[in-house]
């Protein structure tokens, strides 16, 4: 789906993240162990003496059950708040926004956060992907079922491609949405 409807080639996708941030157990690690991912980020948890993170696919997890999905009850609000929160500590000299590989990254080779500018560790240097398209497609799916909808509760799905419009949702069965 990423290489169809991104331009993302697979050689770059290195982590996972469930959908809702809801996991299906050990059999999901160990097929996500043995195709060659480093990480997975689903893990919510609320057990933070000593913090859980990040869960790469060098040990087995104890952090026991996840906490249930926060933006499923007032999803509106929650995003706002997140929105807020990013906005607010984006203005900080002092804070990354970084991906789960930089993350990964800096914990394996970390640098002094003096200097960590002058490193290049956490930079913008996208010069080897396919650069964005001017007018994206937006494709809009009514009334999808796949989960956490279903038969009876129905949800509307919207994404934007440089790409064609699949016929159908992509989804886990058909990613190519044929």
């Amino acid at each position: 789906m990423f290489n169809n409807l991104a331009g993302v080639p697979p050689t770059a996708v290195k982590g996972v993240r469930s959908a809702y941030l809801q996991t299906k157990g050990a059999d999901n690690v160990m097929l996500m162990q043995e195709e060659g991912f480093a990480y997975d980020s689903s893990y919510p948890t609320d057990k933070m003496d000593s913090p859980y993170w990040p869960y790469t696919f060098d040990y087995q997890s104890s952090a026991g059950c996840a906490v249930p999905p926060w933006f499923l009850n007032d999803g509106y609000y929650n995003m706002e708040a997140l929105q807020e929160f990013l906005d607010a500590i984006q203005e900080q000299p002092d804070v990354y926004m970084v991906t789960y590989s930089q993350a990964l990254d800096w914990i394996k080779n970390p640098v002094r956060a003096a200097d960590i500018s002058s490193s290049g560790m956490f930079g913008c240097d996208y010069a080897d992907r396919t650069p964005l398209c001017a007018h994206p497609n937006l494709c809009g799916y009514l009334n999808v079922t796949y989960a956490p909808n279903d038969e009876e509760h129905p949800g509307d799905r919207f994404f934007q491609t440089c790409s064609e419009c699949p016929e159908v949702y992509p989804w886990v069965d058909n990613p190519a949405g044929e």
